[in-house]
C-alpha cells in the first residue's frame, strides 16, 4: 500500500511453477500448499459437515427451515465463476482467504468459460479478484452475488512447452503480469523436512 493514497490490496499471489515432466512438481506443491494447511483444512471441513447436518435434522415446515448453509472452502481445484462469488462472500464473513491449487495450471485455464460456450467473463474475474476488491451481481430471480474484500491465490505447475504456448498470443489482459514463474532447475535436490 501506499500511505499518501491509501491504496491497499490483500496480497494474492498467483504462482505457476514451471518444470518439465517429471522434476517433482507435484512433490513441491505439496510440500508448501498441501502438508502445512492439511490441519486446518481437516477442522473446516468437519465444522462445514458439523453445521450442514445440524441445518439437516432442524425439524419444521419447508418455510421456516433456515436456508442451507453455505461451506467455508480454503483449498478448491476447480470452480465456475457463479459459485466462486458464492465461496468468495463466505470467505469475506469469515476473514478468510482461498488457495486455487491445480496440479496442471493449464486445466484451470482450459475450464474458464466452459459452461457458457467461450462467452463468459470467467478470465476477466480471475483478472479483477487479483487486487482484492469488491463485486456485487444482480440477475432477475437470482439472490445478491457479492462480496466486499477477496484474498485468492493460484498455486499450480506447468511445462515450459506448455508455457510457451500459453503465451505465444501475448499478454493483453495481464493474465500472465500477476504471475510469479517459479522455475525448477533440471537437478532437483530433495527438499528438507
Amino acid at each position: 500500500g501506499n500511505a499518501a493514497t491509501s491504496y491497499k490490496v490483500p496480497i494474492n499471489f498467483y504462482t505457476a511453477i514451471v518444470a518439465g515432466s517429471g522434476r517433482k512438481k507435484t512433490p513441491l506443491q505439496n510440500t508448501f500448499a498441501k502438508q502445512p494447511a492439511e490441519d486446518v483444512l481437516l477442522k473446516v471441513a468437519r465444522e462445514n459437515e458439523n453445521a450442514y447436518r445440524a441445518w439437516a435434522v432442524n425439524p419444521g415446515k419447508k418455510e421456516e427451515k433456515p436456508p442451507k448453509p453455505i461451506p467455508l472452502d480454503l483449498k478448491i481445484s476447480d470452480y465456475t465463476s457463479e459459485a466462486l462469488v458464492i465461496t468468495l462472500r463466505k470467505s469475506d464473513e469469515m476473514g478468510r482467504s482461498i488457495l486455487v491449487s491445480r496440479d496442471e495450471i493449464n486445466g484451470l485455464f482450459k475450464s474458464l468459460d466452459q459452461y457458457k460456450g467461450g462467452k463468459g467473463a470467467d478470465e476477466q474475474q480471475l483478472l479483477e479478484i487479483y487486487d482484492g476488491g469488491s463485486f456485487r451481481s444482480l440477475r432477475v430471480g437470482d439472490t445478491t452475488r457479492s462480496f466486499e474484500r477477496c484474498s485468492v491465490n493460484i498455486l499450480g505447475a506447468v511445462q515450459p512447452e506448455i508455457l510457451t504456448e500459453l503465451l505465444r498470443g501475448g499478454d493483453a489482459s495481464g493474465k500472465w503480469a500477476r504471475f510469479i514463474f517459479v522455475p525448477i532447475p533440471d537437478m532437483t535436490k530433495r527438499l528438507p523436512t
